[in-house]
């Protein structure tokens, strides 16, 4: 995260998020730097991701958090280290379980693709630049989906989108990208007893 070439060690939790140094030599300083989160911001984090919103080639905080805000924030990258104010990406859904950002329709920057669990949702926004979201887009509507995976099941160089389901739907599915749009479900298998999470490998 400060742009030395060691990995650092983003959290977070119910009132506040913070980062921890890698020492260069696998140790970290267990003092902890907090990130501030701005006036409006609020305070339960449920997850956040690592990826260079920006493209100025550092990698910057993307947060959604818990009730009741259900925001996403984006935290820009410093280096120094330190993350800029966190500012309101756009709101969330009901309850975010999963995020990933990533390029879905190739166009150089990373997307945001999520799971609104209570919502019974699976959701892309796309980046339109610096960045700015577009509105969140339902890809599919779900049955109590729990876990989210992107691989390129078909070798085509677009990332696709594995669904494992919870109590209600104990399968594991994929949505084929084709570009910014999605086609599926495709059945990948009737796992039974509650998949857990999904992986892909050669």
């Amino acid at each position: 995260m400060d742009d030395d070439a060691d990995l650092d060690v983003l959290a977070g939790g119910y009132s506040d998020l913070f980062w921890t140094v890698n020492d260069g030599n696998g140790g970290f300083n267990p003092t902890v730097e907090p990130i501030q989160l701005g006036s409006g911001l609020g305070t339960i984090t449920q997850g956040c991701v690592i990826a260079d919103m920006d493209l100025d080639g550092s990698r910057d905080l993307v947060e959604f958090t818990a009730h009741p805000e259900h925001r996403v924030h984006w935290f820009p990258n410093n280096g120094t280290p330190s993350l800029g104010n966190g500012r309101i990406l756009f709101a969330g859904d009901t309850n975010q379980t999963e995020m990933l950002c990533l390029d879905l329709d190739l166009d150089g920057d990373s997307d945001l693709v999520y799971m609104d669990h209570w919502g019974d949702r699976l959701r892309w926004a796309e980046n339109i630049g610096s960045p700015l979201f577009g509105t969140p887009q339902t890809i599919a509507i779900l049955n109590n989906a729990l876990y989210l995976h992107a691989a390129d099941v078909n070798a085509d160089g677009l990332a696709d989108l594995l669904v494992s389901g919870g109590i209600a739907d104990q399968t594991v599915k994929c949505w084929i990208n084709t570009g910014g749009a999605f086609t599926g479900p495709m059945l990948v298998a009737d796992a039974g007893n509650q998949p857990r999470g999904t992986r892909t490998g050669p």
